[in-house]
């Protein structure tokens, strides 16, 4: 204490050392001591004082403690008994035991004096023997699991509480459980018999509520004691409302005298403020509570929010029904005339996306037609119905229900939603293109950006806005972990108010002959075009030019389409003087040429060819002053001028597939990316078709995708990347045949130091003849293969089962091995591995004989295989 330390009241073990900002924590342990802080100096000074004074010896960084395994990294702390485990397994002779997915059977209830048979008289009976040995198995199967603790600046202390009434069979007592977390991981928690026989489950309840508050009342303490002192009451979830009625309602006082006077500590901590419990979400009980329901998801942050799906085909049909026919149809109508309202009811209840509202709407139409006839008219003319036909004069819910819904959007995310009218009905629109779109038009702003963020991250924040509030329909991103969608699209009628909203304001037009809008109406006034090109004549294309004052201008034909198109060589692009995005899509030029003009665009920001036939890229292109995003991803050869490093504003470069196309450089040479210093996003880079030297020095690069042909450039990048861990946040390598990545640099192999990169999250290597025999280095702890979601081998020839390995790995979520990868008679698969694999792809692999499943397995595997 004389040292300035002053110890925690909360726990007497724990002192805590003060100066300005900077603070040293210490813990006493029966002879050992265990310290901390945010101050090297403090902590330098503290470690030579101590031993000084007392005879003692430094052991270093902490990595076991307790039998706990600790690795601390700069991005946190990952914790694990793997070690104490393995050592418990070899006493009791099961180190190869079968692994289990559950410590004890789900339901089993275990009581003194069960009648069971004795193993030995003495000792335990046959039923609790076997209990401990399969939870011996669920240690195996598990060892290697643990909690990871991220760094992060919000340490909010939130707890979870529950009961199992009468669990006891023995003297039906209830048992009390509770968890809490602190930032990214539970760090406190406990199971315990209550003392007292609850005569109610709200009492069972509330005693196992109280235990946790008056843990969570001593964690407050603590942490306030260490500088983290929590503001806001600490939210316990809690599943019964009674229970939470107790603490708050002094009407119920009178009901519970019963209850040990301990347990109101719980109703104290909740009056002062300590302690908020909140309600988690059940489906039991369902008619005693009011639900209010909301497109917004943010209108009900504070509570729990459930989220409804969409009504099935069945759901959906019984909805139709009700509504628009009568109760008794079934007996008034014939058979014939039954099944064919049936079949048209279907395909209605397809069209409208098995959403309630649409089913309802049309149901109100019709009501008023009695016969499949007037059915099969809905169903072919659905659109014309919906916005235009019989009953809606009376009945505009439709209609003031989505106008509600864009009225109040937030000023900034109006425009990102009418951009989508750009594009087809029923197209899944691909997140990176739309993202490239808005940040061009300069539709992301930069004030939203938080530390660390680009304009990327903060426009996936405002898709995520627009799908909370239900106007856009998201696809998840299931193979990678940086990208959290992977398409989006607009429901028909969602596109229809898009439509109506963008021509009306003059924002944007669509020219699209499948929807009858042969032309641009109003197209002096329009500042966005989207020509659809399918069935559309190429007069429409010479037209073009007479809106000037263009901002974006998007050529789009389905892909693989390929419709030459002869008057695009009419256009002089260099009228529009405003054109900031320029989109060909899938479009095929005469004679592979670009139009002329482009060169001329000194505000363009974005231009993209994307599966176009473009066969040559004009130098002038390289030499626009204003070019942010270029998409050359053609699946084709291509040349490419070598002056690429002159687009100085460049973020975005999308070069052509290099597995698929081969690309010229014109000039010769590798391509120079050197003074592209604001480049973020580089897709396509090739060892063979850059300089990698040049890559190295892109100090803005986060996003790499390529392909990797010799040892030298795969050594230059790996060493890069895991030297600026922080900057890269999505690598995605193809590693030829011409590496050998056994070759050790330093005692670690080429293969090891790449698995090692945390943003590595897509590799793929095809094995050389030269490179020999891979060994895949063992699974650590959240320190090799880290945010790997996606894995193929291709020749490799593992002699050992590779699934030992693999199945750890805790993102890995795509897993192909082909062309003898592995060489082996061998492979099982075990119930606890693969925690998020959604697929699996064996080929080729000639020597495999036995391939086992373990129990327990086989849903996975049996979804995970093509």
């Amino acid at each position: 204490m004389d040292r300035g330390f002053r110890r925690s009241l909360s726990e007497p073990t724990l002192y805590i050392k003060s100066q300005g900002n900077d603070t040293l924590i210490v813990s006493l342990y029966v002879d050992d001591l265990i310290y901390t802080g945010n101050n090297e100096k403090m902590i330098q000074d503290f470690k030579e004082d101590m031993m000084k004074t007392f005879e003692m010896s430094d052991l270093g960084l902490m990595h076991f403690f307790l039998g706990i395994e600790i690795n601390q990294e700069k991005e946190g702390i990952f914790i694990c008994q793997r070690k104490y485990t393995e050592t418990l397994l070899k006493k009791f002779k099961m180190e190869s035991c079968k692994t289990v997915t559950t410590p004890l059977v789900t339901g089993e209830k275990y009581q003194k004096e069960d009648g069971s048979q004795k193993v030995d008289g003495s000792i335990v009976r046959a039923k609790y023997y076997a209990a401990a040995k399969r939870i011996l198995r669920y240690l195996r199967g598990t060892k290697d699991f643990g909690i990871w603790y991220k760094s992060t600046n919000d340490a909010k202390l939130v707890g979870y509480t529950d009961s199992d009434w009468a669990g006891s069979v023995d003297d039906m007592k209830s048992t009390s459980g509770y968890t809490f977390s602190l930032g990214s991981g539970i760090f406190s928690w406990a199971s315990k018999k209550q003392a007292t026989v609850a005569q109610s489950s709200a009492e069972a309840e509330y005693i196992a509520a109280a235990a946790t508050s008056n843990q969570a009342i001593w964690l407050r303490r603590i942490l306030e004691d260490i500088g983290e002192k929590q503001e806001e009451p600490t939210t316990i979830y809690c599943d019964n409302k009674s229970a939470i009625a107790i603490t708050k309602n002094p009407v119920q006082h009178s009901r519970t005298k019963h209850i040990d006077i301990k347990y109101h500590s719980l109703r104290e901590a909740t009056t002062r403020g300590e302690i908020e419990l909140k309600r988690a979400f059940a489906i039991a009980e369902a008619y005693s509570k009011v639900l209010l329901t909301t497109r917004n998801q943010n209108i009900a942050s504070a509570e729990y929010i459930y989220k409804l799906e969409c009504l099935s085909e069945d759901e959906g049909w019984e909805l139709l029904q009700k509504i628009a026919l009568s109760t008794n149809y079934s007996q008034e109508l014939p058979t014939t005339e039954i099944t064919l309202l049936e079949e048209y009811g279907r395909e209605i209840v397809k069209q409208c996306g098995c959403l309630p509202l649409p089913i309802s709407v049309l149901g109100g139409i019709l009501r008023q037609e009695k016969t499949s006839i007037e059915w099969e008219k809905v169903c072919r003319n659905l659109d014309s119905y919906l916005r235009h036909g019989k009953g809606l004069e009376n009945d505009k819910r439709v209609e003031q229900i989505l106008d509600l819904s864009y009225n109040v959007l937030p000023f900034n995310l109006k425009p990102c939603f009418l951009y989508l009218a750009c594009f087809r009905e029923d197209e899944d629109i691909e997140i990176k293109d739309l993202y490239l779109l808005w940040m061009a038009e300069g539709m992301i702003s930069l004030e939203d950006r938080g530390r660390g963020e680009s304009l990327q991250d903060v426009a996936e924040r405002y898709l995520f806005e627009l799908a909370s509030r239900c106007m856009v329909q998201v696809k998840i991103n299931e193979y990678s972990i940086c990208n959290r969608f992977k398409s989006c699209r607009l429901h028909d009628l969602m596109r229809d108010l898009c439509l109506l909203k963008g021509k009306t304001a003059g924002f944007v037009d669509v020219v699209d002959k499948q929807i009858g809008r042969d032309e641009a109406s109003s197209v002096c006034k329009i500042s966005r075009l989207a020509i659809h090109l399918d069935n559309l004549d190429d007069d429409h294309i010479r037209n073009i030019g007479k809106n000037k004052n263009l901002r974006s201008l998007l050529f789009l034909e389905k892909r693989w389409k390929f419709i030459e198109r002869n008057h695009m060589e009419d256009v002089n692009f260099g009228v529009f003087k405003s054109l900031k995005i320029l989109i060909f899509e899938s479009y095929k030029f005469k004679d592979g040429k670009l139009p002329k003009g482009i060169e001329h665009l000194i505000l363009l920001k974005l231009l993209s060819i994307k599966h176009s036939n473009v066969e040559e890229l004009p130098a002038s292109i390289c030499k626009l002053p204003c070019l942010q995003s270029l998409n050359l991803q053609v699946n084709r050869e291509m040349k490419i001028p070598n002056l690429m490093y002159k687009l100085r504003r460049l973020r975005h470069l999308y070069m052509p597939d290099a597995i698929w196309s081969w690309s010229i450089i014109i000039g010769g040479g590798k391509l120079k990316l050197d003074g592209l210093n604001d480049l973020e996003t580089l897709i396509g880079f090739s060892s063979s078709k850059f300089e990698t030297t040049h890559l190295l020095k892109l100090q803005k690069l986060r996003v790499l995708n390529g392909i990797i042909s010799d040892d030298e450039s795969l050594s230059m990048i790996v060493d890069h990347i895991l030297n600026h861990q922080d900057q890269f946040h999505d690598t995605q390598l193809f590693v030829r045949k011409y590496c050998n990545v056994n070759r050790e640099e330093d005692g670690s192999t080429l293969f090891r130091r790449l698995v090692m990169c945390h943003s590595l999250s897509d590799l793929r290597t095809d094995c050389g003849t030269d490179c020999g025999v891979i060994k895949l280095p063992t699974y650590e702890c959240h320190m090799l293969y880290r945010n790997v979601t996606v894995l193929t081998l291709e020749k490799s020839k593992m002699e050992e089962d590779p699934m030992e390995v693999l199945e750890k790995l805790p993102m890995l979520r795509r897993l192909r091995l082909e062309s003898d990868a592995y060489v082996g008679r061998e492979m099982v698969c075990r119930a606890t591995g693969f925690p998020q694999l959604r697929s699996l792809f064996l080929s080729q692999l000639s020597n495999l004989v036995d391939w086992r499943v373990e129990k327990g397995a086989q849903s996975l595997y049996s979804r995970a295989l093509p």
